[in-house]
This record gives structure tokens, sequence and C-alpha cells, in this order.
């Protein structure tokens, strides 16, 4: 037995030594490796070796692979809280008994099967896994047991993990209103482990502290949701960061990875990662960095994917009450392949309501005024009634749903049914949008219209940064879209073509577009 495995440790061994040895500016790697410590050097791997291949099934949006969470911030990069181990059986339930464990309700199952491309113990997981096939053993950081990493007890030439991912809206999966709506009554737990408290002296310097701020004020967030959605699209800005996988010239050595990539404005996925990691626990928002690989591409042969170096990636996950931990990708660069879009979905109340300053649990007693007036049982409700027929104003509201819904049904029917171009794709959201008094202006560059078009319609700023992007490496970059991208491009043209409708009750607020 003294050979088992022995291929599996040599490589985690070398792994290890690499991350401490002098860059090598050849590409060539052994790999990556998501170990204990995640080291944030200048250089990162673009080699085309292969590490993974993974089918999906039917997914049209594959999820990133998760293979390492972090929860301590070291300037230079992160590091785990010393861990536990737990053990699991092959097919037993992976989470029971932790805090990853999540109420599959607004969830369904998703089944992919990997294959490393050679002897590796790092379970790679699409979301909250359920089961694994393999023999495993969870890594456990912080009190209420959180995932820290997984590992297979043995290194089968493949293994298959179910793991829980968002469901359709109407099935219960969450959407932008109601990640608003989840409030901020944070677990003990997940505050002390990832929240403001655990951020080093030195984290942020003077100018990262400008731009969040900056990002705070001029967003106007009233909630952890879109002040992490209004991170994640600065930063992935073009015209503010750039991507680039070698930033050894920069001179960053005495600064913080996060003061570093604010002042250069230049790096990789690491500082884009860590970046919004420490932006979100400064505001109070629980939140970890995420190691992993990007879905990779698809196989010509077969219906599987092949994941290689170049496909490693680091993101972010914020913890959301009610719904666990949520991920966002501010990581912006040429062609990088993007998560599945998250509807906006209708407004609801919110779940988790500060308690009052009291900390009574007793509800609140209305009083006459402020809506009230007293009745014989208490305060009721004040009356609303005004002197317009109430038949009229159903009539109304019924006509004015039949319109909306009618033009909904129109620019439905009218989007396209096969491959579209992004020129063909910007061209009609900018004639729509036009119509309804939001044209572009003559001198507004193709990110400066989407971006004060995404000011008006925060809901679909994604699908307006698809389109854009897509517009600009085509028309001004020369370059050809893959087939995940013109599917991406393909869905976010029929969902704009919807909600730009919205911009109807808006007309008053033309400012930054050519009026009509």
């Amino acid at each position: 037995g003294a050979w088992t495995d022995v291929g599996a440790r040599v490589v985690e061994w070398g792994q290890f030594l690499e991350r401490y040895l002098p860059t090598s500016r050849s590409g060539r790697s052994l790999g990556p490796t998501f170990g204990q410590t995640s080291v944030i050097q200048s250089v990162w791997s673009t080699s085309d070796q292969l590490q993974l291949n993974v089918d999906f099934g039917d997914e049209e949006f594959p999820p990133f692979l998760a293979g390492g969470y972090y929860d301590q911030f070291q300037l230079r990069g992160w590091t785990r809280t010393q861990a536990v181990e737990a053990p699991r059986d092959a097919g037993s339930d992976v989470l029971v008994g932790t805090a990853e464990a999540v109420d599959a309700t607004g969830r369904r199952s998703l089944t992919a099967t990997i294959k490393p491309a050679y002897s590796r113990r790092e379970v790679f997981t699409p979301g909250p896994p359920t089961s694994i096939s393999s023999p495993a053993k969870l890594r456990l950081t912080g009190d209420g047991g959180y995932v820290a990493s997984i590992e297979r007890e043995t290194t089968d030439s493949q293994y298959t993990v179910t793991a829980l991912v968002r469901a359709e809206e109407a099935e219960g999966g969450w959407t932008e209103e109601r990640l608003r709506a989840a409030g901020t009554d944070y677990p003990e737990a997940v505050s002390a482990l990832y929240g403001k408290g655990t951020l080093p002296e030195g984290a942020m310097g003077p100018k990262a502290a400008a731009l969040l701020d900056d990002i705070v004020t001029t967003s106007g967030a009233a909630n952890p949701y879109d002040l992490a959605s209004a991170i994640e699209a600065r930063l992935r800005d073009p015209r503010e960061f750039h991507y680039d996988t070698d930033v050894s010239d920069t001179g960053c050595v005495d600064q913080s990875i996060v003061e570093c990539f604010v002042i250069t404005r230049e790096g990789f996925c690491q500082y884009y990662a860590s970046t919004m990691t420490v932006f979100l626990r400064d505001q109070g928002i629980p939140a970890r960095f995420v190691e992993g690989f990007l879905p990779g591409a698809p196989d010509p042969i077969g219906t599987g994917r092949t994941v290689r170096n170049a496909d490693a990636h680091a993101w972010v996950q914020a913890y959301f009450p009610g719904y666990g931990w949520i991920d966002f990708d501010p990581t912006g660069g040429p062609e990088r392949p993007q998560l599945a879009p998250i509807p906006s979905g209708v407004p609801v109340a919110s779940g988790t309501p500060k308690p009052s300053s009291s900390g009574s649990r007793n509800p609140a007693i209305p009083s006459a005024g402020d809506g009230f007036e007293e009745g014989p049982g208490g305060p009721t409700p004040r009356s609303t009634r005004t002197d317009a027929p109430i038949g009229l104003l159903i009539g109304i509201a019924i006509l004015l749903a039949v319109a909306v819904g009618s033009l909904a049904a129109v620019a439905w029917r009218r989007g396209p049914r096969g491959p579209i171009s992004p020129d063909d794709a910007y061209g009609s959201v900018a004639r729509l949008a036009s119509r309804l008094g939001f044209g572009p202006r003559p001198t507004q560059t193709v990110y400066e219209y989407a971006g004060v078009l995404g000011d008006e319609l925060p809901m679909v700023r994604p699908e307006l940064e698809t389109v854009a992007r897509a517009k600009v490496e085509v028309a001004y970059g020369g370059r050809l879209l893959t087939d995940d991208r013109l599917s991406a491009l393909r869905h976010a043209h029929r969902r704009l073509r919807v909600q730009l409708l919205r911009l109807v009750a808006r007309r008053s607020r033309r400012k930054g577009f050519r009026r009509r």
C-alpha cells in the first residue's frame, strides 16, 4: 500500500511548492491547486493544459466549478481558518449537519460527471453538493461548520457530483427582487468568519477606500444585493479596469492586492475577486473568496466540456439570509464566460426586517394617525375612498394591463428565433429605446450608452453589458464569438426587448439621452 495514490500526492506536492517558486514566463504549469493558502502572484498561467472533462447534461448556462473557499484575507493572498475534517460515504448527504446545508426549496438538482486529466483529490462542485459518488472528506471551518474544501478519499478516474442550483422563478428560485428583500439578519457565525471584523489592517488603502465610497454614493444602493451588483458592475467596466495576466511591472510591493489593483487598474481574476470581497466585507456584507474553474469550452465530440489550465478562475460569494451563498463574478476581460443571469422578478416584502431598538418581540400596536383612525375595536385603517367610481378605476387598470401585455407579446414574438449578430442586437436595442424617447446621443460610446440606459433599468444591467461587450469586441476588436457567447447574446436580446418597454413610464427622466 505504500504506492497507493502516489501520483496524486506527487502532483499535490509539486503544486504546493510551485506557488512559492519564481513565476514562469513560459506559461507552463503543473496546474492550479486549491490548498490551504492562495498566494496571489503577478502572473496568471494561461496554458492549454487539460485539467478536467465535465458533462453537465443539457445545462444551458453551466455554473462555475468551485474547488476551494477562503475566509482570511492576508493582504497578498488568502488562507483558511484551521479546519476540522468530516468524512462522508459515497452517495451520502454531503452537507448534513453543517452550516452549508440549504433548503431545497427554490433549488433544483444538477448532476455533473467530472473526469480529471490526472490524479487529483479535489472535488469540484457546481453548487452546494448533495451527494458525491466517491467517499470524501469535508474540511469545515468556523463555529457553524462552513466548507473550506472537499477532497475524495480515492483518485478514481471520474466521479459524479449532484448539487443544488437555482430553480426557475416560477418554482421559487431566487430573483433580484427576492435577494433585495433578503435583509441583513446574518447568523453570528457567518459575520464572525466572513464579516467586516475579519479585515486586517491595511486591507484597503486610501485609493481603494475612495473608490468604494464613490460606488456607494453613486449607486444609491439601499440593500446588500444592489450594492454587490454595483461593485460587480464597476469592477467589470473596461473603461476603468483592464484585464491583464501579467502585472509584474506595476511595481506594487508594499500595498495590499486591493490597493494595488485600484491604483494600477490592471490585474486578473484574483485581483478582481479579492477587491470585491474586501469591499463587501467593509460594508458589513459577509463574503468569501472562491477558486475553481470556469465551465470550459464545449467538446466538439460529444456533450461534455473541456476545462483547461487557462480556465482556472477566482470569484466571489456573498451571503444572503434565507438563500445562502450567491455567486458574483467581477472579473472583466475578453470573452469571459458569465454566470447565468438572475431574473429581475416581482417586488416582494422584506424577508428579514430589522428588530426594534428595544429588542421587544411584541408586534407594534398601531395608533390613531399615520393611516389609522379610532374604531369600536381599536385603531383601524383610515378610509382611502375617492370620488372616482371604483368601476372606472378598475376598468382603466385592466386596459393598461392589457396594453402593456400586448406590447410585451409583440416584442417577444418579433424577437429573433435564429442566430443574431452583436451589431443586430445592439442596433435593435437602440432603435426600440429611441422609439420610447431614450435614444443614444451622437457622442456616446457603446459602453456609455449601455451604462446610462442601465441607470434607468438596473434590472437588465447584465443583459445590456452582454450586448455592449459583444458589439465592441466584434465591431472594433474583430473577434469571433463562441457559441456560448452567441447563445447568451440571444437570451439577453430577447429579455431586453420586453424589459425596455418599462421605459414608457420613465419618459420624464431622459437626462443623458437624445430626445425625440
